[in-house]
């Protein structure tokens, strides 16, 4: 008997362990105890240092464990004593300590990732607990042998599951609860956080205000701080509440029937544990539970991505295999699904009992979770803020320095004493660093979220609108993303005399044949007199036809008027046999007996696949343009249905109930085809706008990552406008996988999915027991890991970078390749990963890693090797196919996608595939040309947007570690299933579509469900990054402005600005720049994209010509005043002083200037400035004021700047000479930047 734990997932998540205690055995309990708080302290923060404070042991003694993580992480934990009462509850030897028997048996192990590692010593390691009990198979056998027992003698309730009531506190300590699935603990690590270069920048702003409040000047930091509490506390309750409906979501809790003793009692679904009967009730699925009795209807589509409604039956034991929910699937509930009906076939009255077999992260939807928790998300950042940030702050320091040097030269003239001067090296970094800029960061934060949240948007991730404003990616999920969740009856297409007739949507024009067939041929079942319970599509075609059950076995139905029968008349039909659907044949079937027909015959109605019933049925009754049909259907992604009946002459005379399904149809004689449903999954109505506007307006690639089959999708994307209508693709899948699908992928049958057909159990394809729903851990890379050659790979093979380019996609649009950005080789010395055996039975290759840290910045891009230099054999197992099915050179495909004549579709299979290549070029051309990805589990969607990405695949090959970097795109996923977390998770923008679990690994969240708001979020970005570069950049040179001025007046007579003066400068320049946050994003979209960086050369450069000119401004005003005849000098003071009242002026003019030049970087992406009213009212009250202070003589008793009064003459000569000045500026700033402009465009020419 192969035993359960055979089917488990290993662990891919700790590659070795070290045990460790505080001291020695005979030191003292009181030294020992605190002997442990150091480590504990440090353990989370330097846990190679805390190791160092103990001492080293075996593991059998290990007070302590050095985790180290397969990414080259370590973890400190401590290990904790777990008492059991139960010493059978596992059969494996989990290192209990020797009690005698009646006492607690004691376990020991530690906890990581919310997953318990107990201590073996047979193998001296610690391992993780399976996911589910060794003793649950025995336990659900027995369950159902005491159910049949009540049902059939009316046996005693108090015996049934005895056995669980004293299991439950061990199972408790070992799988833990459904409550708090996703820990508060995490805080905003999951829903959202400030940036955490922002927290630096934050505690240098609070430095500076301190230092500021210091020297007297109280003014600008109490209005800074009082503009920051408001922002900030927009932005964190949008966080909170947005915090709070997650963990509302993914924590649900709710009462739950359990089965104890013979009462239901209801209990908090958080208390359930493995073995635990309960009550199934309709709603999502908090655990992975198997039925034990009665039947239930579930929609899978959030995990597998397709549009299934899925039945699920009591589970019936086999005598050479044990349950096990991965093999078991048609019996088995998984965590995330939802249980739309339930009933119980045998009796209405009956509930639906199930047994809760796997609980907390052990269930489907926990190991995809987990792998979001190990680690959480880490942003990938081509360019962090922070340095960014720093290098500009470097730049603005030289500049400080050499406004600096007049006072270095005046000092000692001026009688400087020591504690002024180091003040002014002080005043310096205030200058260097705004301390505005903090404040900046918030409001367009805060902006940014108002704006998203009247378009129904919700921003998780503040940090994520730089890389939003880089997309060069976008993928969009299938099912629920840019089509609908459900399916609707489009019509069918009846057959007679082997010619289809038109589509009939009524069922009153359907034949005779047909009606029956739908009231028949069917998963439905009677709940009651009333209610049918049953799929969705199958009970409309049910309702439709007029059918009802007299009782469980017996349907009715009007028969429609015929020549021979005239009139109106009844129709009654016996179920005698169901052929239940099965992913091998693609097809189910009834056998019915009728009142019409001849004593002894039966009826055989076929529904499938339609090109699995076209090779039963007979050849004269299929249409001659049967397949032109079909693929015209598939082509408009529609899905389809076959429909046959068939003659049973001798029907007594046959075992129906031994025989199996093909020896049913043996037994038939004229089998014909009656007609094909035509079933339409619509597409969202704004998926196409959407798609054309990301596509063709702003120049993105879109791409489709689905669960679905690759015909269906191909289909979407055509309808959508990924792919052009007369583009050709070509499909990418393996051999195998080639030749199971063989014959529906002529028709697009795989297309065909309902839940009796080709989709139902599709998924679980028996032939291939897949684990799924527990797929490799794929979330813990976090360090850099190189490409590492194998030294015994043969000669020629070589590793292969994926370079960052990509064909952009669009009518028009066939541009050049971009530069490749990709990682300097490194080196990686390869690791023996313990307890990995790559034997060559099995896969070469083994994705452990999937998400790793960006590599090094870039690198000389590889070119794709043409596909004529490949190696024999390099593509073996891999299958390319064009149109429908017709089998193609890889060759001359892989040619014509390199070069953007066509695109590619690749299956899941070809994937892994694709992964296990030696040679990598295929692989980039692949992801290069590739518009569909299709069959993909939910760990492959992650692996396609590291591939995609800057983070690549960690990979074991032959025995050595390998890292395949990515294209280095900045992505942005679209999804709305727990099957897309992995993906959500990878992207650098996750949207989720819909208040669904998706959220949990989401940037970026919407209740619309639909993908409209992808453009206004693209669109928003790109405003909010450009102002905020802009603002950055104007920052600075005020800082410069304002030093300028105190420099000026410095060097005339030693004086400098007071520090009223100084704080009107800052608060209109505040001003200026918090009214440039409330600029509008332009209403289309455009291909051009902001500046990564605030710190590049052309930047750097205007940044230098605009503080040169400045300080040309101030030499020439000073100069001016000092030629005046009345000038005798200044008074050497703040106040009245001449000198400082025109350094000042001089510097409140100078502060829209730059404001102007450097926002007219902003047009391609922000509305003009006379569309935004708080910036244009700003701007002009600014101007007024500016030219009121120069022209008009102020009156001394409200001259609260303490200004010299200045003659009327010499006003208008001084601002005639300023706005001489402003015009010169303008023209030397406007001719910098054509210049440079130039010599950017220059160097991206081609040489």
């Amino acid at each position: 008997m192969r035993h359960s734990s055979e089917a488990e997932q290993t662990d891919n998540v700790v590659q070795e362990c070290m045990g460790l205690t505080r001291g020695q055995g005979n030191s003292h309990p009181a030294l020992r105890h605190l002997a442990g708080w150091p480590p504990h302290i440090l353990a989370p923060w330097a846990p190679c240092k805390a190791a160092q404070l103990l001492h080293s042991c075996s593991l059998s003694h290990a007070e302590y464990v050095l985790v180290k993580l397969l990414d080259g992480r370590q973890c400190l934990l401590k290990v904790h004593n777990i008492s059991m009462e139960q010493r059978s509850l596992h059969q494996k030897n989990w290192g209990r300590c020797r009690w005698p028997d009646g006492q607690v048996q004691q376990l020991r192990g530690y906890k990581l990732f919310m997953k318990v590692y107990l201590y073996i010593p047979d193998r001296d390691t610690f391992e993780a607990v399976p996911g589910m009990p060794y003793h649950l198979p025995e336990q659900i056998c027995e369950a159902q042998d005491a159910l049949q027992q009540i049902d059939r003698a009316g046996g005693d309730w108090k015996n049934f599951n005895a056995t669980q009531r004293q299991r439950r506190t061990d199972m408790l300590c070992l799988y833990g609860t459904t409550k708090r699935l996703v820990p508060r603990s995490m805080g905003y690590a999951v829903t959202g956080s400030l940036d955490n270069s922002v927290h630096a920048l934050f505690a240098l702003q609070a430095l500076e205000l301190i230092y500021l409040v210091y020297r007297g000047r109280y003014f600008y930091p109490v209005v800074l701080v009082l503009l920051s509490i408001p922002s900030l506390w927009v932005q964190l309750k949008v966080l909170h509440s947005q915090h709070s409906r997650v963990m509302a979501l993914m924590n649900e809790v709710r009462l739950t029937p359990q089965v104890q003793q013979q009462w239901v009692r209801a209990a908090p679904s958080y208390h359930l544990v493995p073995g635990d009967v309960i009550v199934l009730q309709r709603g999502r699925a908090l655990c992975d539970m198997v039925v034990l009795k009665g039947a239930c209807l579930v929609m899978e589509s959030m995990l597998s991505g397709e549009l299934t409604q899925v039945r699920k039956n009591p589970y019936v034991a086999e005598a050479e295999e044990e349950y096990h929910p991965d093999r078991h699937r048609s019996c088995t509930i998984f965590a995330g699904t939802v249980v739309q009906q339930v009933w119980n076939p045998e009796d209405a009255e009956e509930e639906v009992l199930v047994m809760v077999c796997r609980t907390g992260m052990h269930t489907s939807m926990g190991c995809i979770i987990r792998q979001l928790l190990t680690p959480t998300k880490v942003y990938k950042d081509k360019e962090p803020l922070l340095r960014d940030i720093g290098r500009l702050y470097f730049f603005a320091l030289v500049l400080q320095c050499f406004i600096l040097l007049p006072y270095m030269l005046k000092a000692s003239q001026h009688d400087q004493s020591t504690a002024q001067v180091i003040y002014r090296l002080l005043d310096l970094v205030t200058f260097v660093a705004p301390p505005g800029v903090p404040l900046l960061l918030l409001v367009l934060s805060a902006v940014a979220m108002m704006r998203l949240r009247k378009l129904g948007l919700a921003l998780l991730h503040g940090e994520v609108v730089k890389q939003g404003a880089a997309v060069d990616v976008v993928c969009f999920d299938k099912t629920g993303t840019l089509t609908h969740s459900t399916a609707e009856l489009h019509g069918v297409l009846p057959i007679q005399q082997a010619a289809f007739g038109p589509l009939q949507s009524h069922a009153s024009r359907w034949s005779n044949q047909l009606r029956q067939a739908f009231a028949v041929c069917h998963s439905l079942s009677m709940g009651s007199k009333s209610v049918v319970a049953g799929d969705d599509m199958e009970r409309t075609l049910f309702k439709a036809v007029e059918a009802r059950f007299l009782d469980r076995a017996t349907v009715v139905l009007p028969r429609q008027p015929t020549r021979s029968h005239p009139s109106t008349s009844m129709a009654e039909l016996s179920i005698v046999r169901v052929l239940e659907f099965s992913s091998n044949s693609l097809r189910s079937g009834v056998v019915v007996l009728s009142k019409g027909m001849p004593r002894g015959s039966a009826l055989l109605f076929l529904k499938g696949a339609p090109i699995v019933i076209r090779q039963l049925v007979q050849p004269a009754s299929v249409p001659s343009n049967f397949e032109q049909v079909v693929d015209d259907y598939s082509s408009k992604s529609f899905r389809l249905l076959a429909v046959a009946v068939g003659f049973i002459p001798d029907v007594n005379q046959l075992d129906l109930p031994r025989m199996t399904q093909q020896q049913v149809e043996a037994a038939v004689i004229n089998l014909q085809l009656l007609g094909l449903v035509v079933l339409a999954n619509s597409v969202r109505p704004d998926s196409k706008d959407t798609i054309t506007q990301v596509q063709n307006g702003s120049g993105v690639r879109t791409m489709m990552i689905t669960g679905d089959y690759h015909h269906t999708a191909i289909a979407v994307g055509k309808h959508v406008g990924m792919i052009k209508p007369q583009g050709q693709v070509v499909v990418l899948d393996t051999a195998a996988q080639a030749k199971s699908t063989v014959a529906v992928s002529s028709s697009a049958t795989p297309c065909l999915q309902h839940p009796d057909t080709v989709t139902a159990q599709q998924a679980s394809c028996a032939a291939q027991q897949h684990a799924t729903w527990q797929p490799p851990v794929t979330r813990l890379m976090s360090k850099r890991v190189s490409c590492v050659q194998n030294p015994d790979a043969e000669e020629g093979q070589h590793q292969h970078q994926l370079s960052a380019n990509h064909h952009p996609q669009g009518d028009d649009r066939q541009a050049e390749n971009a530069a490749a950005v990709a990682s300097e080789p490194g080196t990686l010395q390869p690791q023996q990963l313990s307890g990995q055996d790559c034997s060559p039975a099995e896969s070469p290759v083994k994705v452990l890693l999937c998400s790793v840290s960006p590599p090094c910045a870039s690198m000389p891009a590889s070119p794709v090797m043409p596909p004529e230099n490949l190696r024999p054999g390099t593509l073996e197992g891999l299958r390319f196919s064009v149109g429908s099915g017709e089998i193609c050179d890889s060759s001359v495909a892989l040619s014509a996608m390199a070069e953007g004549q066509m695109q590619c579709a690749v299956t899941g299979k070809a994937l892994e595939r694709l992964l296990q290549l030696s040679d990598l070029s295929v692989l980039e051309t692949v992801m290069r040309s590739a518009v569909v990805f299709s069959r993909m589990q939910p760990h492959q969607k992650g692996q396609v947007m590291d591939l995609l990405g800057m983070m690549g695949i960690h990979q074991i090959f032959n025995g050595q570690s390998r890292f395949i970097p990515g294209l280095g795109n900045t992505t942005m996923f679209c999804g709305d299933g727990i099957n897309d977390l992995a993906a959500l998770a990878a992207a650098d923008v996750g949207m989720a579509i819909g208040a669904t679990d998706a959220v949990i690994a989401a940037a970026l969240t919407t209740e619309q469900g639909s993908v409209a708001g992808v453009t206004s979020f693209i669109k928003l970005c790109k405003a909010s990054h450009a102002i905020f570069i802009s603002l950055l950049k104007y920052m600075v040179v005020y800082q410069c402005i304002l030093a300028q001025a105190s420099m000026a007046a410095f060097f005339v007579d030693g004086s400098s600005l007071d520090n009223l003066q100084s704080s009107a400068i800052d608060m209109q320049a505040m001003a200026i720049a918090m009214a440039a946050c409330w600029v509008c994003p332009v209403q289309h979209m455009t291909p051009n994209k902001p500046p990564p960086v605030a710190c590049n050369l052309q930047g750097l450069t205007l940044l230098l010509v605009m503080t040169m000119a400045l300080q040309l401004f101030h030499i020439i005003s000073m100069i001016f005043l000092c030629t005046r005849p009345w000038f005798t000098g200044g008074n050497g003071a703040a106040d009245l002083n001449p000198v400082t009242s025109s350094a000042w002026l001089v510097a409140n003019l100078q502060l829209f200037a730059p404001f102007a030049s450097l926002t007219v970087e902003t047009k391609w992406f922000c509305e003009p400035v006379l569309r935004t009213k708080p910036l244009l009212i700003t701007a002009g009250v600014y101007t007024v004021l500016s030219y009121v202070a120069i022209l008009v003589r102020p009156d001394q008793s409200i001259n609260l700047l303490k200004l010299y009064n200045f003659s009327q003459s010499f006003r208008l000569q001084f601002a005639a000479v300023l706005a001489a000045g402003t015009v010169a500026y303008t023209l030397v700033v406007n001719a910098t930047r054509r210049l440079l402009h130039v010599y950017g465009q220059r160097r991206l020419q081609p040489v």
